[in-house]
């Protein structure tokens, strides 16, 4: 059973859904320490007036160094869901597959009873059923795991949910990091993706590494889908 891992990312980039695609359970890596300065956890880029823009949720970091994902809370002082929305609706509102996509990313946004870490995981989990992939879902936060990092922790989550190949990114491996896993009983198995070029609107020269949004605002949930389907998993 082939397993990934991956922080909760906000509407995170096509390669993330790849993952997703390509494993049998994906583990939101949700318990350890949020990174220090922004990170994609809170932010991601999007497409509007030709230029690639953040799209950032505003947290609380004073006096909260060392919190761990899931105990971030939002900074209660901007109105940060009403202008992500606006900024959707100005940038996408002409897409080919708007009044498909929008509701779907709308809903997620006005969902004030989520945690920052809770809407990353929901807006995968969504995308994902959208996008026809079959997987399962599990959070770090929920499973009994012991006090080891790294590489150590990445070992111990695949164990822990049933995995006997554990699924990495672009450059994240090598052969010390192979020797670990060989030695824990487990194949490590690269992610085999390529950006692919679709049609943009918006830009003349194709903008890659955005997030999951433009691909599906430019076209729809079933044509994304179909991108994913060439992937690595059996």
């Amino acid at each position: 059973m082939i397993i990934a891992v991956h922080q909760p990312n906000y509407f995170p980039w096509l390669g993330y859904f790849q993952k997703i695609h390509d494993c049998d359970v994906f583990v939101f890596l949700d318990h350890v320490a949020l990174p220090q300065g922004r990170s994609y956890t809170q932010r991601v880029q999007i497409l509007t007036q030709s230029e690639p823009r953040w799209l950032t949720v505003p947290i609380l970091k004073s006096g909260r160094s060392g919190q761990t994902i899931n105990e971030v809370e939002y900074n209660p002082t901007e109105n940060w869901r009403h202008i992500h929305k606006r900024t959707l609706e100005m940038s996408f509102g002409t897409h080919p597959h708007f009044d498909e996509v929008y509701p779907v990313a709308e809903s997620l946004l006005e969902d004030e009873e989520l945690s920052l870490a809770d809407l990353n995981v929901e807006t995968a989990k969504t995308f994902a059923r959208h996008l026809g992939i079959e997987c399962d879902f599990e959070r770090s936060c929920q499973l009994v795991l012991p006090e080891v990092q790294k590489n150590g922790l990445l070992i111990s989550i695949t164990k822990a949910v049933g995995g006997d190949v554990y699924l990495h990114g672009a450059g994240a491996e090598d052969y010390q990091r192979r020797a670990l896993f060989q030695k824990a009983g487990l194949e490590l198995r690269g992610l085999d993706f390529e950006h692919p070029v679709y049609p943009q609107r918006g830009s003349e020269e194709f903008v890659p590494g955005l997030s999951i949004l433009d691909p599906l605002f430019n076209l729809g949930f079933d044509r994304t889908g179909e991108l994913l389907a060439g992937g690595s998993k059996p």
